[in-house]
């Protein structure tokens, strides 16, 4: 064969395999796969591949335009599985607290990244407590602000994942149970528990990566709307209490004993949407699903 020819044949072998692998990030990211940015990562880095790449099709025809071309393959491979192999740091644990706050409302936005996750009801002496064991160097974030009777609490960092060393930490996050919260939460590829039997929630949206979440609701009514990915959900509802679960999107398994479903819905017995009651919306990617009663 002409080795002009087999260069070129070389050369188009990359790049089609270059625009598969990133078609399937990609995919897995918007699956909820991933546990980075991509869209971060590729603000600083696409003026490299740019250069790698110019230069690639500049000496197209001989050996350096195919190794140019090979190491803007490998760059970008590199740094999109690079947080997957990272080494974590020292693990210490500090801990963070709000309060106590005069406030019979809070909103809570809460961001975290990937580890164990578990938020439950406190003794009531300060509005919110996390014991945080950490691998990073600066701790995570977080800021109350009062407005008359209503708190706005925030708790998260503020950099992103850190993508030199993998960042997985454990927050053990309690609230004070006389405050009536909405939540707002984003995770990744986390292993969070919700318990929310002993507290106040009335609105509650998640937003969750590849994780398994377990949430046990309390008598209080509820309103959660739940957008995720490649994930497991276990729900838990008190007996006794109307629940009424909505599905949309891609559910691989679901398991809904002891439910009435009608299409995609799912009711408790002898619910009534003119009483009290926990209202949940899921939106999901490729989830498996499973829900149960307690007490």
């Amino acid at each position: 064969m002409n080795p002009a020819l087999r260069r070129r044949g070389l050369v188009s072998g990359l790049i089609g395999f270059l625009v598969i692998v990133v078609g399937l990030l990609l995919f897995l990211h918007a699956l909820g796969l991933t546990l980075f940015e991509l869209g971060h990562l590729f603000l600083r880095l696409w003026p490299l591949l740019l250069i790698l790449l110019g230069l690639a099709f500049l000496f197209r025809r001989g050996i350096v335009g195919t190794l140019l071309l090979a190491a803007a393959f490998l760059l970008l491979v590199y740094v999109l599985l690079l947080p997957s192999f990272s080494v974590p740091g020292t693990s210490r644990t500090v801990t963070l607290q709000a309060g106590p706050a005069d406030v019979d409302r809070v909103q809570l936005a809460l961001t975290f990244g990937a580890g164990q996750l578990f938020l439950g009801a406190g003794d009531g002496d300060v509005l919110a407590r996390n014991v945080i064991t950490t691998n990073q160097d600066d701790d995570p974030v977080m800021q109350f602000t009062r407005k008359g009777m209503q708190g706005i609490l925030l708790l998260g960092r503020n950099s992103s994942f850190d993508f030199v060393r993998g960042v997985k930490e454990e927050w053990n996050l309690s609230l004070d149970p006389d405050v009536v919260y909405a939540i707002a939460a984003r995770y990744g590829a986390a292993d969070a528990v919700w318990d929310l039997q002993d507290l106040q929630v009335g609105n509650l949206s998640l937003q969750t990566g590849a994780a398994k979440t377990r949430i046990r609701f309390g008598n209080y009514p509820t309103k959660a709307i739940i957008t995720t990915g490649a994930s497991t959900f276990h729900l838990l509802f008190p007996v006794g209490m109307g629940v009424n679960v909505s599905l949309r999107g891609r559910v691989l398994s679901s398991d809904f004993n002891g439910f009435l479903r009608q299409n995609d819905t799912y009711l408790s017995p002898g619910f009534r949407s003119d009483r009290d009651s926990i209202n949940v919306q899921i939106r999901a990617g490729a989830a498996s699903i499973d829900a149960g009663f307690y007490g």
